[in-house]
């Protein structure tokens, strides 16, 4: 059975409506949405899924996902959708990781330096994502909130250095 076959038998009649704040994609702004949501719990091959529909049709969302996670009530449906939100996050995180850090350019034969490597650019990579919100949320915010003095002349010497 696909899972296509699958979506078509969950409930066309929403089980419940969830109020979630998504950011902005595309044209769209940040915004709260109210999302009518259904699921269905299967077993497939002796397996634990969940099938989750969450759509609003007036703001063009449609998300149809696939959970091992079980979704009994309100509560859980809502946990699946704000994990699924969080997911741009969670992929800007990595692109940060390996376009602003690098990591793949790392040539490290132990493992041990490796770990020690990613454990150091995991907080840069965290540190980047920060700044870049805090940026797109409060333009006109200082960055001596983030960066000591001595730390910000440093990086503006660095940066306006004439070659």
């Amino acid at each position: 059975m696909t899972i296509y076959k699958l979506f078509d038998r969950l409930p066309k009649t929403p089980e419940t409506q969830i109020q979630l704040t998504i950011g902005h994609s595309g044209s769209f702004p940040k915004r709260d949405v109210t999302l009518d949501v259904s699921w269905a719990n299967y077993t497939i091959a002796n397996k634990q899924f969940c099938l989750v529909w969450a759509r609003n049709l007036d703001e063009n969302l449609d998300w149809k996902l696939l959970t091992t996670l079980p979704v009994n009530t309100t509560e859980e449906a809502q946990k699946i959708l704000y994990y699924y939100h969080l997911r741009w996050l969670i992929e800007r995180f990595h692109y940060t990781l390996k376009s602003g850090c690098q990591v793949e350019k790392l040539q490290l034969e132990e493992e041990e330096r490796l770990f020690n490597a990613l454990a150091l650019y995991n907080v840069v990579a965290t540190d980047i994502l920060l700044l870049t919100y805090l940026a797109r949320l409060m333009p006109n915010l200082t960055c001596l909130i983030f960066f000591s003095q001595i730390e910000w002349g440093i990086y503006n010497i660095y940066f306006h250095k004439e070659d």
